[in-house]
């Protein structure tokens, strides 16, 4: 919970001592829970891809290392967009993305 709470700094929009809520957007979340607790035990997150699309990825990899995190370089797709990874603590790698501006073409 800590690294994205702390590390990707998300807002907590509920937190139960098993449970907690990331507000993403107006209309998204992230939940994290124990699996132990939940009725659907899942894996220990290994294989999982969580995306997310940002606005301003430079900024946001800037905000991720200052705060002790190694996200990899961003690279450009000829799919049109940049991308960036990052792994958590279990092992789920997290994607983000920006669509490739006009002038970067």
């Amino acid at each position: 919970m800590a690294f994205y709470k702390t590390g990707l700094q998300l807002p907590v929009s509920v937190a139960r001592d098993w449970f907690v809520e990331f507000r993403l957007t107006d209309t998204s979340c992230l939940s994290i829970a124990d699996a132990c607790r939940t009725a659907n035990n899942s894996s220990r997150g290994e294989g999982h891809l969580i995306t997310f699309q940002v606005h301003d990825l430079e900024e946001i990899r800037s905000r991720l290392c200052h705060n002790g995190l190694a996200p990899t370089p961003i690279k450009t797709h000829p799919w049109g967009a940049n991308v960036m990874y990052l792994n958590d603590p279990e092992g789920n790698r997290l994607e983000f993305w920006c669509k490739r501006s006009m002038d970067q073409n």
